[in-house]
């Protein structure tokens, strides 16, 4: 028994020792979140949003264009389109395009952020129709309040009947734009 309390102590101390000097990095976390799975409590003093079922207007002016390698030729203000959000209560979203049926990113927030993504069937602007692969990275700023940087990869690129599209074959569009209800 002594040898036991003696083996607990030799590993305690030295943790206990090291929280006294401000080491708090113990088990790979970062104020209670998991970084291998991005699960536990969120960092102290996180106030956390809700995000309800809902359609968001995009916030006029708040859409900018970080990447277009498909050379789309639309204006950023053309990206400031409404939202459809499902929220299931357990802590994952789905965001859908302004048509309410194009998923472009689900799956789990955590100390109101995360990375959803999605596969959307082929899709047609028009002119051109192709293969489309969501990345969207969701940050909650308010309550009902959040902000969207949406990366779209599109592969298989071919003109619609009758059109010329002059996308190339696998390119990138990525933006950014708010949304607040």
């Amino acid at each position: 028994m002594r040898k036991t309390c003696l083996r607990l102590a030799m590993v305690a101390l030295p943790a206990l020792f090291a929280a006294s000097c401000g080491g708090t990095d113990f088990f790979n976390t970062d104020g209670g979140i998991d970084q291998a799975t991005g699960t536990g409590s969120c960092p102290q003093g996180t106030v956390i949003y809700r995000l309800a079922d809902a359609t968001y207007p995009a916030v006029a002016g708040s859409a900018s264009f970080v990447q277009d390698t498909c050379n789309t030729g639309i204006m950023a203000s053309q990206l400031e389109s409404n939202r459809v959000i499902k929220n299931d209560g357990q802590g994952n979203i789905t965001v859908f395009s302004s048509d309410g049926t194009t998923v472009q990113g689900n799956g789990p927030i955590r100390c109101n952020g995360g990375t959803l993504s999605a596969n959307a069937p082929t899709v047609s602007d028009g002119t051109c129709r192709f293969v489309a692969t969501y990345s969207v990275d969701l940050k909650i700023t308010a309550d009902n309040t959040f902000n969207l940087q949406v990366t779209q990869g599109r592969s298989n690129v071919m003109s619609e009947p009758g059109k010329n599209c002059t996308q190339p074959a696998n390119c990138t569009v990525i933006y950014k734009v708010a949304h607040k209800m």
